[in-house]
């Protein structure tokens, strides 16, 4: 089964998605935001519901090492 990649600009969310150990595909700018984007995961639209629900749980550690790594992510300049 195939699915699309997920992706979302919610910072907090995408430190969660990693923390819960989903693969993060690349980090790009649309529209002047930074979009994270993820492997296409058939498991990831079950985690996104638990997160926002309140009932996901990660690693504490693991969660703030991704949050600043996201962070450093959004100020790579681009490529061109």
């Amino acid at each position: 089964m195939t699915t699309d990649p997920y992706a979302t600009t919610d910072l907090s969310l995408a430190g969660a998605l990693l923390a819960a150990g989903h693969p993060l595909a690349h980090v790009e700018r649309r529209g002047g935001r930074g979009w994270f984007v993820f492997a296409p995961d058939p498991r990831i639209a079950a985690t996104v519901a638990r997160y926002y629900a309140g009932g996901l749980t990660v690693d504490a550690r693991a969660y703030g090492d991704h949050l600043r790594a996201l962070k450093s992510a959004l100020h790579v300049p681009a490529v061109a």
